[in-house]
């Protein structure tokens, strides 16, 4: 099991995901049942990094929970946490994050 860390841009991510959702809901009961759900995704990559779909021309891997693609990068000692994007956005937006256009 590697250690995972996240990056600042992801923290961010995560963090307007579900401040979204707490406004949205006027709850906070979604979005704990979503972070929840995105760290089983995180568990599930740090004990098989290689399940994630790998990113064309990038060493950066997508795996899905629910709505969201964990974007996680994996290196010989860790996984880090690029991103957690909506996949509800238009996909140009994930592939302008990693110069894909």
């Amino acid at each position: 099991m590697r250690n995972v860390v996240w990056s600042p841009e992801a923290e961010n991510d995560l963090y307007n995901i579900l401040a979204y959702w707490i406004y949205r809901n006027r709850s906070s009961l979604f979005s704990i049942k979503l972070k929840a759900e995105i760290q089983e995704g995180i568990n599930a990559i740090s004990l098989n990094p290689e399940i994630g779909k790998k990113i064309e021309g990038d060493n950066a891997r997508l795996k899905l929970v629910r709505d969201y693609w964990i974007v996680y990068d994996i290196t010989e000692h860790e996984i880090e946490i690029i991103s957690i994007f909506d996949t509800r956005q238009d996909d140009k937006k994930l592939k302008k994050k990693f110069n894909k256009e």
